[in-house]
């Protein structure tokens, strides 16, 4: 064996073997949970007047859902979004699975007095999940945060201090999977887990419309030239 083949040999010793076991032991089962199916099938699609029916349904199925339930919310039969308010909440969740397979869709143009705010004068987040454990939220499906308006209002529009919201937020969750989910143009991050035990986050796929951005950019350095030069 030449010096190659010896370095070559110890290189490969020397790469660490990447294992598909959990690094976490799973917290404890959940007692009296029964497995249930339930398809959410009265969302109404491609209606931007029926966001806030859609979110009030959606709401009302996940936070009464039993523990053990998987609840669906299909693609529509016409393969367009369902419409979404924001400031989804959802709390108290135990050992619930959602599984996205449709294309959810945040309202555009919609900020004071129409996206709900919290007492502090912040947007609530577009899906926020508190006090939860052995959750499960996954599927094939798009999240669009409609990010666009929201990106232009805080960089060139009427700012305010108060922050924008968020796509997924989880808050005070043990025992979290999020995956092979696709996010679109959130108004701010994506993805936001605090605090969080035991979580894994798989095959999430981020979109973000660049050209808007470079766009926007562009105007707030003419408009910081301009101001200079004046």
């Amino acid at each position: 064996m030449n010096l190659l083949n010896h370095f070559l040999f110890f290189l490969l010793l020397s790469i660490p073997r990447i294992s598909s076991a959990k690094w976490w032991k799973d917290g404890n089962p959940i007692p009296n949970s029964i497995h249930s199916l339930i398809t959410v099938t009265n969302l109404i699609s491609n209606k931007f007047n029926e966001a806030k029916n859609n979110s009030i349904l959606l709401q009302n199925i996940i936070n009464n859902a039993k523990p053990g339930a998987t609840i669906i919310v299909p693609p529509s039969k016409d393969k367009t979004p369902y419409w979404f308010h924001g400031g989804n909440q959802f709390s108290n969740l135990l050992n619930i699975t959602i599984e996205i397979q449709g294309e959810i869709r945040a309202v555009t143009t919609c900020f004071d007095g129409c996206w709900p705010q919290s007492k502090s004068g912040n947007f609530l987040h577009f899906f926020f999940f508190e006090n939860c454990q052995h959750l499960k939220v996954y599927g094939q499906g798009r999240i669009d945060g409609s990010g666009k308006g929201w990106w232009a209002r805080y960089t060139i529009g009427a700012h305010t201090k108060n922050k924008r919201p968020k796509l997924f937020v989880f808050q005070n969750v043990t025992d979290l999977l999020v995956a092979n989910l696709t996010f679109v143009n959130s108004p701010s991050f994506n993805l936001l887990l605090s605090p969080v035990a035991r979580a894994e986050v798989d095959h999430v796929t981020v979109i973000t419309d660049r050209n808007i951005v470079r766009r926007l950019k562009s105007t707030m350095s003419e408009r910081r030239r301009l101001a200079t030069s004046s």
